[in-house]
């Protein structure tokens, strides 16, 4: 197995992991909790006159998925004990063993990939992001608001339990010195304003919100679908009070006549967030399929319902009902009423059906926010993107990762004295 191999096998992902430990693969000594890395300052690319640091893309990966360099750091020891046994196993003979470990090794190639690409794209973001951070500083007419970086680190210091001491110690656990983070600092408010005039620039007019909804929900067979307007009161189920509670729902279904019969029916004995549900797509089987933004159904002549609809309650109507739930529905006219008791359920539910729309679309008013945001969204990506490149023309950029001249194996950071006092925290200047 060649080396680059095994260095790619260290970025497997984090389920994987649990499976090789299910497997029997740490039968040797387990990893340490928290173990510390020498080289988290490896430079992974050079941008302008700032460097991206191993340490930087690892800390970004862990903030998006908590817990992700823990399980980094012990998939790092635990593939490698894994390949330590396989070429034990092939000295000593052991076929039996040898094909299970090389079956485990390819499980584990397969999800190389997609860790590996994870990787690379936080770090292609964090190169993008400094990209558009160099830019401005290169601009001869730039200069640091003066005071700004000592506002953010007061606040900081304040926030932090243990004070300046406490920021100096994270420092030093990290590899880091107080001028980094004073570049940090910059580096982030630089970026938080580049990112506000994006959006400041991206215009979404009414036309294009239309022109979207006609191409893509309006004239999209695939963008309808079969609904019922769906109205839904429950009662307790008492299993020791069947015969009373049953013919008290057959009655309370022999009195719904009409809309206006239910939803009186619903203000003396329903709870919160019964009555009118909305439209409720029945030929696929899910909630919110039709992204529904208000409340009740958008029918004419339905009162909006203030409490989030019961079916959405899924602590109430669990979802293994649902589906049980809809099949009933699909086979209700318009008009009829009906009980529902899950089996099992602690809950009985009148069901009853205001109307029924085959190939129903979604009107443009439920859309348009949603519309608008994907519009909003693609446009700002295009506008990044054209302004990453007119960055690139003018921002120095070499990536050492693309280039495969950074090994990606960790290495430990060599072992501390028991007992060995922390390193001196120095005297804040005065």
């Amino acid at each position: 197995m060649s080396t680059l191999l095994l260095m790619r096998l260290f970025w497997s992902s984090a389920g994987l992991l649990v499976w090789v430990l299910a497997g029997g693969v740490w039968a040797q000594t387990a990893p340490v909790k928290a173990v510390a890395y020498q080289d988290q300052n490896v430079i992974l690319a050079v941008v302008g006159s700032r460097m991206v640091t191993k340490w930087e893309v690892m800390r970004s990966l862990e903030r998006r998925d908590e817990g992700f360099i823990e399980r980094f750091n012990t998939l790092n020891q635990g593939v490698a004990n894994l390949y330590k046994q396989l070429e034990v196993s092939r000295l000593d003979g052991q076929k039996e063993k040898a094909t299970r470990l090389e079956f485990q090794l390819r499980e584990v190639e397969k999800t190389i990939e997609s860790a590996l690409r994870s990787l690379r794209n936080e770090q292609a973001k964090q190169i993008n992001d400094q990209l558009l951070i160099e830019q401005v500083k290169a601009d001869p007419l730039f200069r640091e608001p003066p005071g700004l970086v000592d506002y953010f680190l007061a606040r900081r210091v304040k926030a932090k339990k243990d004070g300046l001491t406490g920021i100096i110690r994270d420092l030093q656990s990290d590899g880091r010195t107080m001028a980094m983070l004073r570049e940090e600092i910059l580096d982030d408010w630089i970026l938080r304003r580049v990112e506000r005039e994006l959006d400041q620039q991206v215009i979404v007019s009414p036309k294009q919100v239309r022109d979207r909804y006609q191409t893509e929900y309006a004239s999209n067979a695939g963008r309808q679908f079969n609904v019922a307007d769906l109205y839904l009161m429950r009662m307790d189920w008492d299993k020791e009070r069947v015969k009373e509670l049953g013919k008290k729902v057959e009655q309370m279904v022999k009195n719904v006549r009409s809309r206006e019969d239910f939803i009186k029916l619903c203000e003396v004995s329903g709870a919160e967030g019964d009555g009118p549900q909305g439209l409720i797509p029945f030929n696929d089987g899910t909630v919110g399929t039709l992204d529904r933004k208000r409340k009740g159904s958008p029918l004419p002549g339905t009162p909006v319902i203030h409490a989030l609809p019961t079916i959405e309650r899924t602590g109430i109507l669990r979802d293994a009902y649902f589906k049980r739930l809809m099949a009933k529905v699909a086979g209700m006219a318009r008009g009829e009423v009906l009980s529902f008791h899950p089996l099992g359920g602690r809950h009985v539910f009148i069901l009853y059906v205001n109307d029924v729309i085959r190939g129903y679309t979604i009107p443009l008013v439920d859309l348009r926010e949603k519309i608008h945001d994907e519009l909003f969204d693609e446009a700002r990506r295009e506008l990044r993107r054209r302004k990453i490149v007119e960055a690139r023309k003018a921002v120095f950029v070499d990536d050492y990762l693309e280039e495969g001249d950074v090994s990606l194996i960790n290495l430990p950071a060599p072992a501390r004295t028991a007992g060995a006092p922390p390193p001196p925290v120095p005297a804040p200047k005065p």
